[in-house]
């Protein structure tokens, strides 16, 4: 596509042709990543609580799902890691017991 340098502005016919290759790419990626799905036995109550969390948030029970299935793949990416030692942060002693550890000592080794 030409454009034409006037002031740095697009005719209208520019401007249209932009908005019209905008739209045919919009439509491509729907086409691409959007599809409809039919769940099949699912819980009735629980449609029902997902719909009326929708219509309170202000989206779609797609929107709703979409997120629920990215949060669900998400944490199931990472490992289930156990704890570590290194992970572990000291934690300061309450002011006043800064000889807290030699009065340990003292009771427990005599």
């Amino acid at each position: 596509m030409k454009r034409k340098e006037k002031d740095g502005q697009l005719s209208r016919k520019e401007q249209r042709e932009d908005r019209s290759s905008v739209s045919i790419l919009a439509i491509l990626w729907y086409l691409r990543y959007k599809m409809d799905t039919t769940i099949r036995n699912l819980d009735e109550q629980a449609y029902r609580l997902l719909r009326s969390r929708a219509v309170l948030e202000g989206k779609t029970v797609g929107e709703l799902l979409h997120e629920a299935i990215r949060a669900y793949l998400s944490s199931r990416l990472q490992p289930n890691r156990t704890g570590s030692l290194r992970d572990l942060h000291p934690e300061p002693y309450p002011e006043g017991n800064e000889g807290l550890s030699r009065e340990i000592d003292a009771i427990v080794y005599g």
